[in-house]
């Protein structure tokens, strides 16, 4: 059995990122550049005005000037200022060639056609947003693995870029099993319970921003887990599996994997809740088999599996996605085992939960993180600082 680390770091050091492809912006949100990315034209592409107001020529050194253009955004001008003329503009349209000077419409007066306006509020190049003046043709405006965030895509589409290199976004099979799961909707018989691990690792995934999700339920027979297994690994990059990685009488998970030619990374992690969690690879596929108990799942989606998903996509610090907060009261425990805590985030502070037991879904109505209490560690202290991990 192994850390809570020592299990991190096995994951960390086995990441290999997946291939990449080329997608449309619209389509690129969440994904991770694997090229860097050149602007296709200069932006701005022309000399334009950054407010509403009136084009100058600065030397004109005058306080009244005759209107003579009037220019739009998207209207295209040729036209030069003669002396003591100015044209009307608007945010983003065109500069005349020869003006180098933007008033903005609150700083002067109009009077039968001219404006007027004290002549100390200028200066040459005020409120010109020059060509080229945010980046130039073929000039690198996104590195490879940046995060296509709204504002990045933003970025991209402004220099006239359609499409980019990514990484792909793992395809995942997740398989419940148990006899005793039963899909909510249905009549529960005694002895069985609702399936609640479906659920929740087909919403874990859509938050991770997987959009090829396959899933299965199996019993608690070998050779139907086996045929499952196989369907799964077919068609995903990673396989998930709850229950049956234990040491019960029906618990084949790790035998199967190991019949299938995966390579067994770690079984078993001094923690509570998900001590049996098991992690493996065949080729450049991942294996998780998870603990059958809810809780545990989640917590263990959480630390594992989520950092794995985000590091085979092309992500940095994967297993650094955490906020710093103050514990809101004390909180004790054995030492032995590392504790993954339901929390709820409240501000600058952290509550733990009651009902950290790995079955007990009803601290989630609150719980928005967890955290995890190191194995050597017996007590937190009220107002310590700790690690965690939003959910």
């Amino acid at each position: 059995m192994i850390s809570v680390q020592e299990a991190k770091d096995l994951i960390l050091q086995n990441i290999q990122l997946l291939e990449t492809e080329t997608v449309c912006l619209s389509s690129a949100y969440g994904m991770i550049l694997a090229q860097a990315v050149v602007s296709k034209i200069d932006v701005p592409a022309f000399d334009n005005s950054a407010m509403d107001g009136y084009a100058v020529k600065y030397d004109d050194q005058i306080h009244s000037f005759r209107v003579t253009q009037y220019i739009q955004a998207g209207e295209l001008t040729n036209m030069e200022l003669n002396s003591g003329e100015a044209a009307q503009i608007f945010t983003g349209a065109p500069i005349p060639k020869n003006a180098d000077t933007v008033i903005p419409r609150e700083l002067i007066s109009v009077s039968d056609g001219n404006i007027n306006f004290s002549p100390n509020i200028i200066s040459r190049g005020m409120h010109i947003r020059k060509r080229a003046s945010q980046n130039a043709t073929d000039e690198i405006i996104a590195q490879a693995g940046a995060f296509m965030n709204p504002g990045l895509i933003a970025l991209l589409s402004s220099c006239g870029v359609q499409s980019v290199v990514v990484y792909k976004r793992p395809s995942v099979s997740f398989i419940v099993t148990g006899n005793e799961l039963i899909e909510p909707g249905n009549p529960l018989p005694e002895g069985s319970v609702y399936n609640s691990n479906g659920p929740a690792i087909y919403s874990f995934l859509q938050l991770c921003g997987i959009q090829s999700i396959h899933a299965f339920s199996a019993p608690d027979q070998k050779n139907t887990l086996r045929e499952k297994i196989e369907q799964a690994l077919d068609c995903s990059d990673v396989v998930i599996l709850t229950g049956g990685v234990s040491a019960g009488d029906f618990d084949f998970v790790p035998q199967v994997l190991a019949e299938l030619g995966v390579q067994k990374l770690f079984h078993k992690v001094k923690q509570k809740p998900g001590k049996p969690i098991y992690c493996g690879k065949k080729n450049n596929q991942w294996i998780f088999g998870l603990p059958g108990n809810p809780a545990a799942v989640l917590a263990c989606l959480n630390q594992y599996v989520k950092p794995c998903l985000f590091g085979i996509s092309g992500h940095h610090e994967i297993f650094r996605q955490f906020v710093v907060l103050a514990i809101a009261h004390t909180w004790t425990k054995k030492p032995g085992l590392s504790h993954i805590l339901k929390v709820k985030m409240e501000g600058q502070k952290v509550k733990i939960l009651d009902g950290q037991e790995s079955f007990n879904l009803l601290p989630f109505n609150e719980c928005n993180g967890f955290m995890v209490m190191d194995e050597d560690t017996e007590v937190l202290e009220k107002g310590a600082r700790v690690n965690v991990y939003p959910i």
